[in-house]
């Protein structure tokens, strides 16, 4: 078979595995004396017979599709998802909350607050002031010891009592070097 006669049977195939094969083999066919190497290279014997070269053709592939290779591949997304998701990290979820609290767009004024306070980490602490954690709070009382979370709770909080969204309070804290 030709190139251009395999790619005028593309459009007939109606299984992607068929065409992939088809592909393969048409580049590259598996010769026996192939197939006998691999053999030997498995078993660590040699096979004795001599190579005859009988190369595996398309039209060996198309012959005769089974009822199994037929039926449509059904991929459950949610198991693919919950198979693949990885861990949220802290960044994560204070977008989520930020978001949730204050709306879209607030989000990176409130990273901004955080970077420049404690730079994400948890157990920070400022030995002039003497303020702790991800928000930097002064007056820890045991917020070294709280969840990044609950850290991140409290910060929102007090953003939205003092300045009601993170922008106004990083513009705050751009003029002040505090907030």
């Amino acid at each position: 078979m030709t190139t251009r006669q395999f790619c005028d049977t593309l459009p007939r195939m109606k299984n992607i595995t068929y065409i992939v094969l088809a592909f393969l083999l048409l580049i590259a066919p598996v010769t026996s004396a192939q197939a006998a190497a691999a053999e030997t290279t498995q078993t660590g014997m040699v096979n004795e017979e001599p190579a005859i070269v009988t190369p595996i053709t398309l039209n060996d592939v198309l012959a005769a599709p089974t009822e199994e290779s037929l039926q449509p591949v059904v991929i459950d997304q949610q198991k693919v998802a919950a198979e693949t998701k990885k861990p949220e990290t802290v960044q994560d979820m204070a977008e989520r909350l930020v978001t949730a609290r204050f709306g879209a767009g607030q989000f990176t004024a409130f990273a901004a607050i955080v970077w420049s306070e404690s730079k994400w980490d948890s157990k920070a602490l400022n030995a002039q002031s003497g303020a702790c954690g991800i928000p930097q709070r002064l007056q820890c009382g045991g917020l070294i010891n709280w969840s990044p979370e609950d850290q991140i709770r409290w910060m929102i909080d007090y953003i939205a009592d003092r300045y009601h969204t993170p922008t106004y309070a990083w513009y705050f804290h751009r003029i002040n070097g505090w907030y």
